[in-house]
């Protein structure tokens, strides 16, 4: 199964590439009425804006859309610089709703993890491309069902039931 690989590997990065990463989903829309034309962001390094490629996007994934921008940072950056991120949306007649930001180094790893704040049980785990792996609990807090967001959509990888006999 061939998956969505964000990060372009021909480019050449410098010690200054950056890769801002982020999901959006377009609210109260039906799957024919998306439309991602309108969202984009913008850096700002000591109110100086940055011109930013286009970005990378994934296909329509339930709902949502992976935005991927490689860029670098001004040389004239410094680690007390002012540094301010927009998400714009160009059309206000439709909520944009969007999860998952990253900001990190090129070169470099990255992984997350969600916990239930309830019973500090894992929830979901996000991999270095910030696509998630889901884990889904029984009422005794066995592990049950393991899914993976793909680009096809999320996929169940691993599914088992516990029965204990009286």
């Amino acid at each position: 199964m061939a998956e969505f690989d964000p990060i372009d590997r021909s480019s050449t990065p410098t010690k200054r590439s950056f890769v801002l990463n982020f999901w959006a989903k377009i609210g109260n829309a039906t799957p024919t009425e998306f439309d991602y034309k309108n969202i984009a962001a913008e850096i700002k390094v000591n109110n100086t804006s940055i011109i930013l490629p286009a970005p990378t996007k994934t296909k329509i994934i339930e709902g949502w859309q992976q935005f991927e921008y490689i860029f670098d940072m001004p040389s004239s950056s410094t680690p007390t610089a002012t540094f301010s991120l927009d998400i714009k949306n160009s059309n206000p007649s439709r909520a944009v709703f969007i999860d998952d930001i990253r900001l990190q180094p090129f070169n470099s790893g990255f992984k997350t993890y969600v916990y239930d704040a309830t019973n500090l049980r894992l929830m979901a785990e996000l991999d270095d491309r910030n696509f998630a792996s889901f884990y889904e609990y029984d009422s005794e807090g066995q592990l049950t069902r393991k899914k993976k967001e793909t680009e096809q959509g999320i996929v169940t990888l691993q599914e088992s039931k516990t029965h204990i006999r009286n």
